[in-house]
């Protein structure tokens, strides 16, 4: 967490090498060339209120964003369990109808063995 880290020092560590010349015969020379180091430490001393808000602005951040990935998993159990339950309907509502089919066949067959 980026925020959390905010609290601890900062230490930069540079460095370059450069070549410079007006000509470019001159280029390559060793006079041309130029190098150097550079270090830069940052404390965190006077910024504690503005990271302890950019600390907590992130907590609250990630909070939202797992309370809204909670959501999207009950919704989506809630989801399996209304399909669950209409596919269980409509078997019962299946073998319902094939019942009467039969009935229906049954009542067909006595009234043709009567004629």
């Amino acid at each position: 967490m980026r925020q959390k880290a905010a609290f601890y020092p900062d230490i930069n560590l540079m460095a370059f090498l450069q070549q410079d010349a007006l000509h470019l015969s001159d280029l390559f020379r060793h006079s041309a060339q130029q190098m150097g180091v550079t270090a830069g430490l940052t404390l965190p001393i006077f910024d504690s209120g503005r990271l302890n808000a950019n600390l907590d602005i992130a907590k609250a951040g990630s909070n939202l964003s797992i309370a809204s990935y909670n959501k999207a998993v009950v919704e989506a159990v809630n989801d399996v369990a209304r399909a669950a339950s209409q596919v269980q309907t409509l078997a019962e509502k299946n073998q319902h109808q094939a019942q009467i089919e039969r009935d229906a066949l049954r009542v067909v067959g006595l009234a043709q063995g009567a004629l």
